[in-house]
């Protein structure tokens, strides 16, 4: 697990030496500590190398030198809703990273985090007490799944005209 002094951004392609590939990055943010060891655990058992950070100030460090793979965010009650909205606002504006896909953690009960989570492009909202087997096959899935860059034009590959990228991927 690493903290917020990342030097070099790790990416999942071979460096120019043909060595191997490195790991993918997972920004880990969550208010209570035991959120952020818990998914942290998680991802260094699937080989993610964690980045974990408790503030909206620690993402910004976060997304900065680390430039993840993949954030998640985990809410730990109705009381951290505006906390974990403005996180997902913040990482979809931050430049290189706002493409980067974002699974927020809520209780099921709170539709008004999933509902606003889903409003800002959040890419997938889980409940939080899903065990750790599930959650890990649904951020390996967002992890694997490439992301499509928000707001640029695109050929869609059956109609052919330009139409919004984050509908449409364009081949190569």
């Amino acid at each position: 697990r690493m903290g917020l002094s990342l030097a070099s951004a790790p990416a999942r392609t071979p460096p120019p030496d043909g060595g191997p590939l490195l790991r993918d990055v997972v920004l880990v943010v969550a208010p209570g500590r035991d959120g952020r060891n818990r998914l942290a655990d998680l991802s260094e058992r699937n080989g993610w190398l964690a980045v974990t950070a408790g503030s909206r100030q620690e993402v910004a460090w976060g997304l900065s030198p680390a430039h993840p793979h993949l954030v998640v965010i985990d809410v730990p009650g109705p009381q951290h809703r505006d906390w974990a909205l403005a996180l997902v606002d913040q990482v979809r504006s931050s430049g290189r990273d706002a493409n980067v896909p974002i699974v927020v953690l809520a209780n099921p009960e709170d539709r008004l985090l999933t509902i606003g989570a889903f409003a800002r492009h959040a890419d997938d909202v889980v409940p939080r007490d899903s065990d750790d087997g599930e959650l890990a096959v649904r951020l390996r899935g967002r992890l694997e799944r490439p992301s499509v860059p928000r707001g640029k034009l695109a050929k869609d590959p059956i109609t052919g005209p330009l139409t919004e990228g984050v509908l449409h991927t364009q081949l190569e």
